[in-house]
């Protein structure tokens, strides 16, 4: 594995008359510079990112399109502002960019190390030289990972037996708007089938566990069971921030009134309804787990307050007011989250690619920016049409930017040892798919279903020939 090759951004407060978000110093090779750090993206700017992200495919057309291509301009604008602020502010800055970029080894690494949230907020993976995004090269891109300065990271040991071990906790409470809750997960298992039908990947190297029920007590017993470690935590479900008002589409009344200062993450109860967890109260959870690794498939989860002061002691609280910071105050190495409100499609694409990744071996950081590599060139996310009497177009959206890494430590997701032979559990005696085409629609059926045989009660499906009752019942 390449070890990283990395350079330092450390952002900290401006001088006290200064008009300027933070101050920046560089370093790399005991080489050094330093410089103001503008406001980047603006005010409008971020207001026009926040429209485009939240509002624009409610109605993708006309003048609401010209809108979103302008917007999709300003990431560059955007992107090329910040370069410039840092590596063109000053000759040695531009030494210390080219020396860096010239390093034939390694996977080269930006480390932004701060504790403003202003800073931690700005979308550092828009980075744009005259070539292109940084983080979209396509021979070597650039690792871009934050660093809560000061926080102190648990010691974990380097190596670990097989299997890999990801928990996958999906809520999805029935009070909370319902998203399906196969979206991530199909592509994630389709991902790891297809290593192993090509004979990367042996079978029992990675294990998926599902945590059922997806309650935060179950979670909280899981973790407790010391002979099977998690190393890999994903949450799939609804996820926000108390400061951004509006929420996304999808959020119910009862989720966006829960009122807190801090990230928050929404489990079931064990009636399925909605159980609004803070970001604190989580990272208490995992504190001292052992699990390397977080993948929060939820909105907003690197979202925090950016509200100016000139309160050191209060920034910090802030910078800690987002559920990934809160992990990394908790002793997690290492967590991948969303600074906005995203779409599944979304999460499913960038996390399929991102578990092949690091199943075939790839380093986190890499893997993460191959996977915003392979969101961005599949910018389609729905497709819709104007009228019944129009055909549906492709509807495409720039925001392969959203996951934000934040690393406190290198971890290793690579296990040792020989992988344990796994356990059939496929059921027998239900009807295969003749024509091996993708199961279509039914969510909250299977959901159902799930939840039903679960309390190891029968299930009775009844209806007129011909429905899909038999495909439903082989689906579960």
């Amino acid at each position: 594995m390449s070890q990283p090759n990395i350079l330092t951004l450390e952002c900290t407060a401006a001088a006290a008359d200064a008009t300027d978000l933070a101050h920046w110093s560089l370093q790399f090779n005991q080489r050094t510079a330093s410089g103001p750090l503008p406001e980047l993206p603006t005010k409008q700017q971020r207001t026009d990112f926040q429209w485009y992200l939240e509002d624009y495919l409610k109605w993708p057309f006309l003048e609401f399109r010209q809108r979103a291509a302008s917007v999709e301009a300003e990431l560059v604008t955007v992107g090329k502002a910040l370069f410039a602020a840092i590596f063109e502010s000053s000759a040695n800055a531009a030494k210390i960019y080219a020396e860096w970029m010239q390093v034939d080894a390694g996977v080269p690494t930006l480390q932004i190390s701060s504790l403003i949230p202003a800073v931690l907020s700005i979308p550092w993976e828009l980075l744009h030289d005259d070539h292109g995004f940084l983080c979209q090269r396509r021979l070597n891109p650039v690792a871009i990972y934050r660093i809560a300065k000061t926080i102190p990271s648990s010691i974990l040991k380097h190596h670990f037996a097989m299997p890999l071990r990801v928990l996958v906790i999906v809520a999805r409470p029935d009070d909370a708007g319902f998203l399906d809750p196969r979206t991530s997960t199909q592509t994630i298992l389709g991902q790891l089938q297809h290593l192993e039908q090509a004979e990367k990947l042996k079978p029992g190297t990675i294990e998926l566990e599902f945590l059922r029920p997806p309650t935060y007590d179950q979670l909280a017993r899981r973790l407790q069971d010391a002979s099977k470690p998690v190393h890999i935590l994903h949450f799939d479900g609804h996820g926000g921030f108390s400061k951004i008002q509006h929420g996304s589409p999808d959020q119910s009344t009862a989720f966006k009134a829960a009122h807190t200062e801090q990230g928050i993450l929404a489990f079931e109860t064990a009636q399925h309804q909605l159980n609004v967890v803070q970001a604190s109260d989580f990272a208490k959870l995992l504190n001292g787990a052992g699990v390397r690794l977080v993948l929060l498939d939820a909105c907003q989860t690197s979202v925090m307050d950016t509200s100016a002061s000139d309160d050191v002691d209060y920034q910090r609280q802030q910078a800690l007011s987002s559920v990934a910071t809160q992990l990394l105050a908790a002793g997690v190495p290492a967590v991948i989250a969303m600074s906005a409100s995203v779409l599944p499609i979304t999460t499913a694409l960038f996390f399929g690619e991102f578990y092949g990744l690091i199943a075939d071996g790839i380093a986190v950081p890499l893997a993460l920016e191959r996977s915003r590599q392979a969101l961005q060139s599949q910018p389609v996310r729905l497709y819709l049409a104007r009228n019944p009497d129009k055909d549906a177009e492709s509807i495409t959206l720039e925001d392969w930017w959203l996951p934000h890494f934040y690393q406190q430590r290198a971890i290793n997701l690579i296990s040792i040892g020989k992988p344990p032979r796994p356990k059939p559990t496929k059921l027998s005696g239900f009807i295969e798919n003749p024509h091996q085409r993708p199961f279509v629609g039914r969510a909250k059926e299977l959901l159902q279903l799930e939840r039903t045989l679960l309390k190891g009660k029968i299930v009775l499906l009844y209806g007129f020939g011909g429905i899909g009752k038999t495909r439903l019942a082989s689906e579960a």
